[in-house]
């Protein structure tokens, strides 16, 4: 399916049951869900990763659909690729915690989380001069991380989670 959530909202409003919620697949593949229908019955239902490249310019996240390529703000099933010299604040979020499926950002982006959340199930990965990530008074959550050279992550009242289960790496 197009997008994992939005199946599984529809099946329950029909009398089904998510017995287990979207998950990642191994190797960000996309992401799975298991949901029961009013007869007991289980079903698999498979999203594959969408990439959503950002094309809005200095502006909000989820400001307008429009900023995002398909028209439509990253997800729990999508990568999210910002790979513009711009400047990109989460402030408008408004629900606290934003959850993608990876993130990739190069080419001098700078990406601000501003208070909100943001739960990466795969890879978080930076890499080019002034590339950017500011972890301002929230929390990154990810399986893995990647800052190559010229890229920074800065914290600011934030906090990082690394999921993953082995790596090496010095932050200052």
């Amino acid at each position: 399916v197009d997008e994992l959530q939005a199946s599984l909202d529809k099946a329950e409003r029909l009398g089904g049951k998510t017995v287990v919620p979207p998950s990642p697949l191994p190797g960000d593949w996309g992401s799975f869900a298991i949901l029961a229908d009013p007869d007991g019955l289980y079903a698999l239902s498979l999203a594959r990763a969408a990439n959503r490249t950002w094309i809005g310019g200095n502006n909000d996240w989820n400001s307008s659909t429009a900023n995002w390529t398909g028209g439509d703000e990253p997800d729990a099933d999508d990568v999210a690729i910002f790979n513009t010299p711009n400047s990109v604040d989460m402030v408008a979020i408004g629900h606290g915690t934003q959850t993608i499926l990876g993130l990739t950002m190069s080419g001098g982006i700078s990406l601000d989380t501003n208070g909100n959340d943001l739960d990466v199930w795969g890879l978080v990965q930076l890499s080019g001069d002034s590339t950017d990530l500011f972890v301002r008074g929230s929390l990154l959550t990810a399986d893995r991380i990647t800052i190559n050279s010229g890229a920074d992550i800065t914290l600011i009242g934030g906090q990082i989670t690394v999921d993953g289960t082995s790596g090496t790496g010095l932050f200052d």
